[in-house]
């Protein structure tokens, strides 16, 4: 998924859905201005998925594994437990590319923040008229980023191919990663010096830069 920001090879935030962003004064404010994108599927990625996405994480029916993350914002805390409605979460989608938010107090972390992929955007056409579209492969799974989800198969293996509706799918170069969940340390380092893989890591975990010397 690509989100409105995300971290370059200095580990500094950069935009990325967002061309922009306006900071107010106090640092409590912000505006994103979005970039026009597409979904794998098609559809256009706006600043109402985001708003969907970020007061789904922290409604009352869903996991709170990551909701902690949006804690800065306006009354997620007291949306967190259960104090008020997800819908009075201060972020607001003012047209299709714009998405105001406003904090409880300054965080000078916040873009590094929307670079997290929680912080990422579903589809709210699909979340909702779709349940359990999460859980499909190939066309059914609707994602935005360079890459899309062709196959899996359970603690076995993950096959992404490059995603040609990415905003930005001219400066991909790789056409498809496979990633094979190998649960012995021994059998990866094995398959790793016999030319079997490319890299060992945790899945989507960053490739050293030195990475090509090796």
């Amino acid at each position: 998924y690509e989100g409105l920001y995300r971290l370059n090879s200095s580990g500094n935030p950069e935009p990325a859905l967002a061309t922009s962003c306006d900071i107010s004064e106090d640092g409590k404010s912000y505006t994103f201005y979005l970039r026009p994108s597409l979904s794998s599927n098609g559809s256009n990625v706006t600043a109402f998925d985001f708003e969907y996405t970020w007061k789904s994480i922290l409604s009352l029916n869903l996991l709170k594994s990551y909701s902690y993350l949006f804690l800065p914002i306006k009354n997620a805390r007291e949306i967190r437990h259960g104090l008020k409605p997800a819908s009075e979460l201060a972020v607001h989608a003012v047209n299709d590319l714009t998405l105001h938010v406003e904090l409880e107090v300054k965080n000078p972390h916040f873009l590094e923040l929307c670079c997290l992929s929680v912080y990422s955007p579903i589809p709210q056409e699909i979340d909702q008229s779709h349940a359990g579209w999460a859980y499909y492969t190939g066309k059914d799974y609707i994602c935005n980023g360079p890459f899309k989800l062709q196959a899996q198969e359970k603690s076995s293996y993950i096959t992404l191919i490059k995603n040609e509706q990415f905003w930005d799918s001219s400066t991909v170069q790789a056409e498809r990663i496979d990633f094979h969940v190998i649960e012995d340390p021994k059998q990866s380092l094995t398959s790793f010096i016999e030319n079997q893989l490319d890299f060992i890591g945790d899945p989507l975990s960053e490739l050293p830069l030195n990475y090509l010397s090796y």
